[in-house]
């Protein structure tokens, strides 16, 4: 950490934009990592605690489960942070959905994906841009593709219907604004 530190430092680092944006996600990447190390040592220093009162005859049943609770959606948490820790995992992806040739009832599926995955990257801290949409007979979608930021390259868990999803790296393909 001290080592990007000095990079950052170093004035002619912003004269190199790429290198910049390098070092100063390096560094983020750090403090995220220090910062879930410190909530893990105290969480752990927190439910030994709630397990000594416990020993001593005290009630902290209900404080040690949500203790626990929490510890347990922070685990998960880094979990599925480890599984997206690839070269490519921490780049933007391009979600393309199309609904395909099942009619007006493949184009609802569209759209209940488009929210369902538009909501899920709101709920997880993401950020995304819609880039382009396409409407469809009785005011339905024909197609969409949207952006969503960090950890972006990972597939679908299913695809029930005729609906297409593309993760495509922005790198390789310009999108016009």
């Amino acid at each position: 950490m001290s080592e990007i530190e000095k990079q950052a430092a170093d004035p002619t680092l912003w004269s190199n934009p790429e290198k910049s944006q390098h070092v100063m996600r390096e560094k983020k990447r750090l403090e995220s990592a220090l910062a879930t190390h410190d909530e893990l040592v105290r969480r752990s220093g927190d439910i030994t605690a709630y397990f000594d009162l416990a020993h001593e005859g005290e009630d902290v049943s209900a404080d040690l489960r949500r203790e626990v609770d929490d510890l347990r959606a922070l685990v998960e948490k880094l979990e599925t942070e480890t599984l997206l820790s690839g070269e490519n995992d921490d780049r933007n992806a391009i979600v393309t959905i199309h609904p395909g040739a099942g009619g007006t009832e493949s184009q609802d599926w569209a759209e209940m994906l488009m929210r369902m995955y538009l909501r899920w990257a709101e709920r997880q801290g993401f950020q995304t841009q819609l880039y382009e949409y396409q409407p469809g007979d009785e005011a339905r979608q024909q197609g969409h593709r949207f952006a969503r930021s960090h950890h972006c390259f990972s597939p679908p868990r299913s695809n029930r219907s005729s609906t297409s999803i593309r993760l495509e790296n922005p790198r390789r393909r310009q999108v016009a604004q």
